[in-house]
């Protein structure tokens, strides 16, 4: 319960060192991400998704070979792992309060 509004069934924000994250780590290459209901597997360079037609679902960018990856274990959701890992929170230079990254919403 916060501000009296039931929270059953949402995820929580994991913090570590004062960031919260939007994912929850389950093993060293896998994570639950706030904006995926799967399991996402981390693929180094040189991954096997590729088809030259794949786009990470955060920025946008096309998935090259090349590109350090999480992947869906059960459908075509792909994230860089820079996108995936960002913090929730962040302080920006030119602005004075700090920014929040929000889920995707449908």
């Amino acid at each position: 319960m916060w501000d009296g509004k039931e929270l059953k069934g949402v995820r929580k924000e994991q913090e570590k060192d004062g960031v919260v994250e939007l994912f929850q780590r389950i093993d060293d290459e896998t994570i639950l991400h706030c904006n995926h209901e799967h399991y996402l597997k981390y693929s180094g360079g040189n991954n096997d998704v590729c088809d030259g037609n794949k786009y990470c679902q955060a920025c946008l960018l096309l998935i090259v070979d090349s590109d350090s990856l999480y992947s869906c274990m059960k459908c075509n959701f792909i994230l860089h792992e820079a996108c995936a890992l960002l913090p929730r929170k962040i302080a920006h230079p030119l602005h004075k309060h700090p920014l929040t990254l929000l889920p995707l919403t449908t």
